[in-house]
This record gives C-alpha cells, sequence and structure tokens, in this order.
C-alpha cells in the first residue's frame, strides 16, 4: 500500500475506507468491497471498504462526505460507478 493512501476510520463501528488517488495508482476493485468514487477538482478518488461488514451504503457515503468536508471540498460529486471508465 503506497505511504500517501487515507483510510477514513468510524470509530464506532470500525469502518474503514482506503482512498485511492487515480491520478497515482491504479485501482483496482477487490470484488468483496464496497466502492464509490468521488470527484476532488478534478482529481477521480476511489473509495473501497476494508473488510466489508454489511454495513449500509448510506453509512458509507457519510463517512465519505465527512472525508471530502475534512478536504475542503465539500461539493464533491460521489458516483456509483468510476466516472474514467
Amino acid at each position: 500500500m503506497p505511504n500517501q493512501r487515507d483510510v477514513i476510520l468510524e470509530r464506532e463501528t470500525n469502518l474503514k475506507i482506503q482512498v485511492f488517488n487515480q491520478s497515482d495508482e491504479l485501482f483496482v476493485p477487490n470484488g468483496k468491497e464496497v466502492h464509490f468514487f468521488g470527484d476532488n477538482f478534478g482529481e477521480v478518488l476511489a473509495f473501497e471498504t476494508i473488510g466489508y461488514q454489511h454495513e449500509s451504503e448510506a453509512f458509507i457515503l457519510s463517512a465519505i462526505k465527512w472525508y471530502a468536508d475534512y478536504l475542503g471540498f465539500s461539493k464533491m460529486k460521489i458516483y456509483r460507478n468510476n466516472p474514467i471508465l
């Protein structure tokens, strides 16, 4: 795993989501995990759960929106499918 990859951690449920910057690395989705994608000022980010435990998609999206706010990009567009494919 590259040193620069962020991981979103929701402490109460231990939900983990790794963040891939598709400008810097090839994203190959793990079929057992849940994926979303976001447009971060023109850079497409891939979000993939780590150890998916059937958390709701709404809960996962909430964590991704928190991350977007953390980056200072509260209007990040979030997609279900990879927009660069």
